[in-house]
């Protein structure tokens, strides 16, 4: 497995027993284009090199079996829980790791790409740039059949081929093979949590808009797909379902959201559904908000009764 470290003079990554690369160098040689693109991913360096070390950890537990054979016997079970914590340890970090770095660098690929950044009051609405995009186009309540992708997603996708274009960018040194899955599935699981969470904030929906959110999801899935390499797209299957959960019969409501929907979505993505399925009437709109606070409230409580947690009054039980 080839390791890295961070090169402390001009900022970028070293190879062990390799030369260094410095973002100068891969600016220079890719072109201006890319020049804020990295000065936005200024901490990418970082993130790869602990990806990178973390992305085989069999690696790092090559001398267990010697360390086994110095144990007595009836302690060597210890070192099999110790190699099983480390190794889902080692894939949580990863992980955690590859959705906070997306998370930093894929609002700043959708400013620089010439996206409106007016909502960006502070660096909270920043980072939830992508899911306002969503919320806000006006494209859902259109009558109009969808036949290609929605304005916002011409930066959406073109924030996606930057990404794909800078990691390109960072070798050589290569980066791992794992470390650079793990880059992309950090970045499709933002992307996906994103478009969900502004799929959410729709409150005003008809039949063709869910036609478009459809047709939007499946061309970032597709992209991301293609550029990374990686199928399917990250819950992709959770986004179709919540958009066509849109066409779940009013008095069917409340059974689907015990049996689907308080086990796959959060409250307020419930209620963002409903206020959509209410379809302007505010008499049913009032029944749906009500059927999801009553099943989520009794969801919680159930959880918490199995788990011997908080009873109803409040009282540990």
């Amino acid at each position: 497995m080839q390791r890295f470290r961070l090169d402390g003079g001009g900022g970028g990554l070293v190879a062990c027993g390799g030369d260094a690369v410095t973002r100068d160098r891969v600016v220079e040689k890719k072109g201006s284009e890319f020049k804020d693109v990295y000065i936005s991913m200024r901490n990418l360096p970082a993130s790869i090199v602990l990806l990178s070390l973390s992305a085989s950890p069999a690696h790092n537990l090559d001398l267990l079996p010697h360390l086994r054979d110095s144990l007595p016997e009836s302690k060597r079970g210890l070192l099999d829980a110790f190699r099983d914590q480390s190794l889902i340890t080692t894939l949580d970090v990863r992980e955690a790791t590859a959705y906070h770095l997306a998370s930093c660098i894929f609002p700043s690929l959708l400013i620089l790409g010439g996206h409106s950044n007016i909502y960006c009051k502070t660096d909270n609405d920043a980072s939830h740039l992508l899911r306002q995009m969503v919320a806000t186009n006006p494209g859902w309540a259109s009558k109009t059949v969808a036949t290609e992708p929605s304005p916002y997603l011409k930066s959406v996708n073109a924030a996606i081929s930057r990404l794909s274009s800078a990691f390109k960018a960072l070798s050589p040194p290569p980066i791992p093979p794992l470390s650079m899955r793990a880059l992309w599935m950090g970045a499709m699981a933002w992307i996906s949590a994103e478009l969900l969470e502004g799929l959410a904030g729709v409150y005003d929906c008809t039949e063709e808009g869910r036609s478009q959110m459809l047709l939007d999801v499946q061309s970032a899935a597709l992209l991301c797909e293609t550029e990374s390499g990686i199928r399917p797209f990250v819950k992709l299957n959770m986004l179709v379902d919540y958009i066509q959960a849109f066409f779940v019969p009013t008095r069917e409501w409340s059974n689907w959201l015990e049996s689907t929907g308080v086990h796959r979505y959060t409250q307020r993505q419930s209620l963002g559904l409903a206020h959509c399925l209410a379809r302007g009437d505010k008499h049913a709109r009032q029944r749906l908000l009500a059927a999801v606070a009553t099943v989520y409230a009794r969801h919680q409580q159930t959880a918490l009764s199995h788990c011997g947690g908080v009873g109803g009054s409040g009282i540990e039980t």
